[in-house]
């Protein structure tokens, strides 16, 4: 899949509304640092600075985290590196919040799922996971190639062959089965996605889930 090279190229660069969410979290829980587990265009770095958090953000693409690695690099505020998702992770640190808007949309669900439990390890007790993931109410549940009974790629469109992963609500329970669920909320997700990826147009009918899960203090 080909993306812009710029920042929201197909609009004006807005913070998910997770962002804010993540900062407090990670304030809340007397570390302010966050792990921002999907870095795509970079879009979300300014906002949480601006919240007063130190950021680390992984990236899979590593051209993409390469080039935010170069934007960032007078900020001793920002470290960038491309990683896994499921680890291993570049930095030895733990996080008041671990933040995925976008990252965790894509993948087998099985990989979601592992995923979800790597990146929740490196959190300090009472740090919060604020991700998004995809609700079987989108419209593109069901649609393209299926790989298995949660996950199908697109086979056209701007994600074609891309694996999206998409959940019921007691699906998303099990996910963050290990942390206290603080919400859960079922949400038409059409102006948070990132304009980078789709065009305005595109994102009709997408609906995601928005959840904020808890490390046991214990």
């Amino acid at each position: 899949m080909k993306l812009p090279d710029t920042p929201d190229a197909f609009g004006p660069p807005v913070a998910h509304p997770l962002v804010a969410v993540a900062a407090r979290a990670a304030h809340r829980a007397g570390v302010p640092r966050v792990l921002l587990a999907g870095a795509g265009s970079g879009r979300h770095i300014a906002p949480l600075l601006t919240a007063n958090v130190a950021i680390d953000a992984i990236e899979p693409d590593a051209a993409r985290a390469n080039g935010l690695a170069e934007r960032f690099a007078s900020d001793d505020r920002v470290r960038v590196a491309s990683a896994s998702l499921a680890g291993p992770y570049p930095f030895a640190e733990r996080y008041g919040a671990v933040l995925s808007t976008h990252a965790l949309l894509h993948g087998r669900a099985a990989s979601v799922g592992g995923a979800i439990a790597a990146l929740g390890a490196l959190l300090v007790p009472g740090g919060a996971f604020v991700a998004t993931l995809g609700s079987q109410q989108d419209r593109r549940f069901g649609d393209g190639r299926r790989l298995d009974a949660r996950t199908f790629a697109p086979q056209d469109g701007e994600e074609v062959d891309v694996p999206h992963a998409f959940f019921d609500e007691a699906d998303v329970r099990v996910l963050f089965a290990a942390f206290a669920l603080e919400t859960l909320d079922e949400t038409d997700a059409s102006d948070a996605v990132g304009r980078w990826a789709h065009e305005p147009h595109a994102s009709r009918g997408f609906v995601h889930w928005f959840a904020v899960a808890r490390r046991s203090t214990i």
